[in-house]
């Protein structure tokens, strides 16, 4: 659930904010990701994580980086569909 008390599902991906923007194809390959979707506009990008188990440990592997702001699981909000 979220802040706002709706349930949100998980896709297995991370929104990952950065402060000066990397090759997202090799910060990728480093850290053991899925490069999924370019926010460069936001300074942001998508990955997936191979492991959903793992989440936790890679979060914090990640969240040590100085060149990190904020990483966000990628959720799903079920309630709201297509027109």
């Amino acid at each position: 659930k979220g802040v706002d008390k709706r349930e949100k599902l998980f896709n297995g991906s991370i929104i990952v904010e950065f402060k000066t923007l990397p090759n997202f194809d090799i910060f990728a390959l480093e850290n053991n990701l899925v490069f999924i979707s370019d926010l460069s506009d936001i300074n942001r990008g998508v990955f997936k994580i191979g492991n959903i188990y793992n989440i936790k440990d890679k979060i914090s592997e990640l969240g040590g980086s100085s060149n990190i702001l904020s990483i966000d699981l990628d959720l799903i909000d079920q309630s709201i569909t297509n027109k």
